[in-house]
């Protein structure tokens, strides 16, 4: 198996109030690969692992199989 140097990535979440009365508030984020300087607005946390396994895929540091669930 070939060995890859760590990627380090810098993540961001915060809460954003809706104005709709009563409404839950949203999450976002902002998204950075630090080796390559890519970085990405998250407009739902379900947008983290696709990015994340780009970057690694587009380094040959993906694993086979991409992530495994869980």
């Amino acid at each position: 198996m070939a060995r890859h140097d760590p990627e380090l990535f810098l993540l961001r979440i915060w809460a954003e109030s809706r104005e709709l009365p009563g409404a839950s508030s949203v999450y976002r984020g902002w998204l950075q690969h630090v080796r390559s300087s890519e970085s990405t607005y998250l407009r739902d946390l379900e947008q983290i692992a696709p990015f994340v396994a780009r970057c690694l895929a587009e380094r040959g540091a993906l694993p086979p199989g991409g992530f495994a669930d869980g």
